[in-house]
């Protein structure tokens, strides 16, 4: 994810990450054998590739990808099934892609592909099947665990106030503000994806403590989100929702280029056009805005 984003101030994200990194619920659970690590780490990675098809790069690939793992984290975990029909959703009702009924199904044969070993096992007995992911869970949730709506919403204020939680999520309350007024759109996915979590595990009984650990990642998105800016090159041919990433090498040739230029500066460009044999243009991040002081500069150039 850090790949695809860059910060303004990196220490200031870094120790976000930090916190996460040493969070208590994701030490105590990702060092147990559960499926809690392998699931919160393919889900995640599902969201990474699906925000990069919708926001940045409309390869079908992407999308594939976004469905082999969330299809890979429901096979772990079958709560992840909400998220792999959330996905579905905003592909068809949130994306603004030209060939919705295409992407959609990129998608589902993503996570149908990866889940062929499941459903042999489903289709050799289903009975058997659905009893050990599905039927198990009601009759312990029902009948053996019995937990009352007060006591999901104190064992839900624990979580929160868990003093290394409370400190991610006061800067997620203050991330989501931030994301809809410079409407930040990883944020607002991020922002459904941990919502859409907190709510299952919240209807679960019985809801244990550590479920709402796997909403995290999230939440740290909307925590980084203040930090964050879109540093990636982008090239717009149609208008406003056909932009696409550019793909830039450490050196990339340009066919024409236009500068904006003080008269100083066309007198200097003049000459090396006509002194050297090319020029070299460095691109300048989106997120710097350091204004360079050239006085220096033009005072040697007049010496």
């Amino acid at each position: 994810f850090h790949k695809l984003r860059n910060n303004k101030k990196s220490t200031s994200s870094l120790w976000l990450y930090f916190f996460y990194t040493f969070n208590g619920l994701f030490l105590a659970w990702h060092t147990v054998v559960k499926t809690y690590a392998i699931s919160d780490l393919l889900a995640f990675l599902s969201f990474i590739f699906l925000t990069n098809f919708l926001f940045f790069n409309k390869k079908p690939s992407n999308l594939f990808w976004a469905g082999s793992f969330i299809g890979l984290a429901f096979n772990f975990r079958a709560t992840f099934l909400v998220l792999f029909i959330l996905e579905i959703i905003i592909v068809l009702f949130f994306s603004q892609i030209t060939n919705k009924f295409k992407a959609l199904l990129t998608l589902i044969l993503g996570a149908l592909v990866i889940s062929i070993p499941s459903l042999i096992l489903f289709f050799k007995n289903p009975g058997i099947f659905l009893f050990n992911n599905f039927t198990y869970h009601q009759i312990w949730g029902k009948e053996i665990v019995q937990m009352g709506i007060l006591k999901k919403i104190t064992t839900l204020g624990k979580f929160i106030f868990y003093p290394q939680n409370l400190f991610l999520i006061i800067f997620a309350i203050w991330g989501v503000w931030w994301s809809f007024k410079k409407n930040f759109k990883i944020g607002k996915v991020a922002l459904v994806f941990a919502i859409v979590l907190i709510v299952i595990y919240f209807l679960a009984t019985p809801t244990q403590f550590q479920y709402y650990e796997q909403a995290l990642p999230y939440v740290l998105i909307l925590s980084t989100g203040l930090f964050v800016t879109n540093s990636i090159p982008l090239v717009n041919i149609g208008g406003a929702n056909d932009s696409r990433q550019m793909k830039l090498n450490t050196y990339t040739n340009y066919n024409t280029i236009t500068l904006e230029l003080t008269p100083f500066e066309v007198q200097n460009m003049v000459f090396m056009m006509s002194a050297g044999n090319g020029i070299y243009l460095s691109l300048r991040n989106n997120d710097d805005k350091n204004i360079e002081d050239r006085t220096e500069t033009r005072k040697k150039s007049k010496e």
